[in-house]
């Protein structure tokens, strides 16, 4: 039998290793259908009412006043849930099996819906107060993010709650996960989220703030601040996880951690066996963490030489720190929009959609394809239109025998991007043209047809021409 001390150093291991899939699985439960969407809409409703405004529910959106706001899966809470349950777990990850955090996993119910309620009402009032504008993604999981910091406090043990430590923990949980939850329903978005929680496993906060540790949160800002003028919104998740807020410098020289960090962004997936390569480093790094048998209890890592800094710089760098770690979620606020979009043709009828968007009906083409014109939110790059079918509740499946027609809801689908006056027909190529710094995010255009109206071939040569003919006249 194994030594006490051992025993103890696996059950912690098992504890972590298990709130961990937990954690990685209720985020990956996010396109599920929301039942709680038809007992939050009457309470905001009701809420709206009291306060003076003109209300109705109109089914797939609600109007307040003098706007129509659409009404998704979203607005109902679902995702509300289960970040603030991954929180709570992740929380309280290595006291998992006591009783007690089952009665606090419990309490997350009411606690997340009342966390919505205000989440949406704060974004009814930024419509109202800003119209016609509309919140960009940033600042709808900005948000989010701000309504289940306190409630997420809240659920930590009572004396934890005193401690700096983990606060500093949970506010950078809550924006790895909330940057998460949307990446999930991608390609290996799965692989994403169990990488980027092994390097948060790994991480903790120093008990001595060196001169060492707050150069390198000075170096880390002057990154953050470079990543927002350059707007390459894909590197937040890995320059979150690098924080010298709590990253250990020991774990971060090691090769299989670089490379989880590395698999947190989506253009790794895009590499040659990428996927196969994120899930084997996963594999390499559970092993050696959490599942290979222990001869000695772990070891501490060197305690840095070095005298702590004086307090002042500690509570400037640490403020200064955490506001960054809502950079993500706010930094478009201060930086100005790049080069101009381009715009539609000037022979095409513009349908303005609900939400985003314009339908484009132009002259001679079928009129049983729907062609759909969408900028960019914010300048930010495009998902695919995978990605974007699964986060509204409707997954699509590639239809064989081609890479470029995907079909769903009695539909064919086809996409392709208009950037720079270049005809992109995939997203990988697209990835690639706007990696660049202020590279133009584009137009993402989306054509559709009922399957009944058009054999998928046809739909697909169509498409092509209809999409050569876009690229040659738009504005």
């Amino acid at each position: 039998m194994p030594p006490p001390h051992l025993q103890q150093t696996r059950k912690a291991k098992a504890q972590i290793l298990v709130a961990l899939f937990l954690l990685v699985s209720l985020l990956a439960l996010h396109p599920v259908i929301d039942l709680l969407s038809g007992r939050l809409k009457p309470i905001v409703l009701t809420v709206m009412s009291v306060w003076g405004f003109k209300t109705a529910d109109l089914g797939a959106a609600i109007q307040i006043g003098h706007i129509e706001l659409g009404w998704t899966r979203d607005c109902a809470g679902i995702n509300q849930l289960l970040l603030l349950l991954a929180l709570v777990i992740w929380m309280r990850r290595r006291d998992f099996w006591h009783p007690a955090t089952l009665w606090v996993c419990l309490l997350t119910l009411p606690a997340a819906l009342l966390a919505n309620i205000m989440r949406v009402l704060t974004l009814i009032a930024y419509r109202l107060w800003f119209y016609p504008q509309q919140e960009s993604p940033e600042l709808h999981y900005f948000m989010g993010f701000f309504w289940l910091l306190p409630l997420a406090a809240l659920f930590l043990p009572a004396p934890e709650r005193r401690q700096g430590r983990r606060w500093i923990e949970l506010a950078q949980a809550a924006s790895v996960m909330a940057l998460l939850a949307p990446l999930l329903g991608a390609a290996e978005g799965i692989a994403m989220g169990v990488a980027a929680v092994l390097v948060l496993a790994k991480s903790q906060v120093p008990g001595i703030w060196t001169k060492r540790r707050l150069l390198g949160i000075a170096a880390w800002i002057l990154l953050g601040i470079g990543i927002a003028t350059v707007r390459m919104e894909s590197f937040w998740l890995p320059w979150l996880l690098i924080s010298p807020l709590r990253a250990k410098r020991e774990w971060l020289k090691q090769p299989r951690s670089l490379l989880l960090i590395a698999a947190s962004h989506p253009l790794f997936d895009l590499l040659p066996l990428g996927g196969a390569l994120i899930w084997c480093v996963i594999a390499w790094t559970l092993w050696i963490e959490y599942l290979r048998p222990l001869s000695s209890p772990a070891s501490s890592p060197p305690a840095e030489n070095h005298r702590p800094a004086k307090s002042l710089w500690v509570t400037t760098a640490l403020t200064a720190g955490m506001l960054m770690l809502c950079a993500p979620f706010t930094a478009f606020l201060f930086i100005p929009e790049p080069t101009e979009l381009p715009r539609p043709p000037a022979d095409a009828t513009i349908l303005p959609l609900t939400g985003q968007g314009f339908e484009l009906r132009l002259p001679s083409a079928p009129p049983e394809i729907g062609i759909f014109w969408y900028p960019p939110k914010n300048y930010d790059r495009h998902h695919t239109l995978k990605v974007c079918m699964t986060y509204s509740g409707a997954p699509l499946k590639r239809i064989p025998d081609s890479d470029n027609v995907w079909q769903g809801n009695g539909l064919y689908y086809r996409e392709c991007f208009l950037q720079n006056q270049t005809l992109l027909d995939n997203h990988k190529d697209y990835v690639w043209a706007t990696l660049g710094a202020w590279a133009s995010p584009g137009i993402h255009l989306v054509f559709a047809v009922r399957q009944s109206d058009m054999p998928a071939g046809t739909f697909e040569t169509v498409t092509a021409q209809l999409a050569a003919r876009l690229q040659n006249t738009i504005q």
